[in-house]
């Protein structure tokens, strides 16, 4: 699938690139118009991208909003993206095509070959996210997301010497801490070795970083805390390494 990506990528010859794939959809009829204009008016934006609906096939009337409805309109950063704060999907995605052309081709075993593309537009720029709902997001009991592997995921730490390759000055301990933290909380099966260790290198990395880390860290600090057995969250609790969370 990756390869596939970047080949696709790779032959676009067009100033930018929107992604549609697999079941997701787009419902807005100026999406594409509303982002070429900001990405023609605004250069500092590397990209754009916009609210989602979250559908789930087995209940489709009851739909959600990906990102909180009460944001506004608002502009992304690296440190945003690495910190787990960006809040956007696949599909409203549109960037400048040079900037995946100016790089190496991704590492093909990865599994967040989107994600990877978000981090490298945010390195290059701002991205500017819109709140109004454009794309839809479905998610049904046999979509890829639901069923990665920890193994799948663990692959993603490729995309560390990825990045070192286009800059030696890439913000490595932040990406490193991202790429744990996503490893723990997206994996659909994880052993609890695989999850204590992973969590203690996506906190110290995020420890390391001289970005603001600290949504990251909670986060993991949540999974860690919602993954454990019972007998093993209550002792994690009693020393103090997980809280308590609804």
């Amino acid at each position: 699938m990756v390869a596939n990506e970047q080949r696709l990528m790779d032959l676009a010859e067009g100033k930018y690139i929107a992604f549609c794939e697999a079941d997701d959809y787009w419902i807005h009829p100026l999406k594409l118009q509303k982002q070429v204009n900001i990405l023609e008016n605004n250069l500092q934006f590397a990209a754009c991208a916009s609210q989602s609906r979250v559908i789930y096939e087995v209940d489709k009337e009851h739909w959600h909003l990906l990102s909180d409805a009460s944001l506004i309109d608002r502009q992304v950063t690296l440190q945003d993206q690495l910190n787990g704060t960006g809040g956007f999907q696949t599909a409203s995605f549109m960037f400048r095509t040079k900037y995946i052309h100016e790089v190496p081709p991704m590492p093909i075993v990865i599994n967040g070959w989107d994600r990877a593309v978000f981090i490298l537009n945010a390195y290059r720029g701002i991205i500017y996210w819109f709140n109004e709902p454009m794309t839809v997001y479905r998610k049904n009991e046999s979509g890829i997301s639901t069923q990665v592997s920890f193994d799948k995921m663990a692959k993603d730490v490729e995309m560390i010497d990825w990045f070192m390759s286009i800059d030696k000055k890439f913000p490595i301990n932040a990406l490193k801490a991202y790429i744990y933290e996503s490893m723990i909380s997206n994996a659909r099966t994880i052993s609890n070795l695989q999850l204590i260790i992973y969590y203690f290198a996506a906190q110290y990395y995020a420890n390391k970083s001289p970005m603001d880390m600290s949504a990251l860290k909670i986060s993991a600090n949540k999974t860690l805390a919602y993954r454990l057995p019972k007998n093993t969250r209550r002792f994690f609790r009693i020393i103090g390494i997980v809280k308590n969370y609804e």
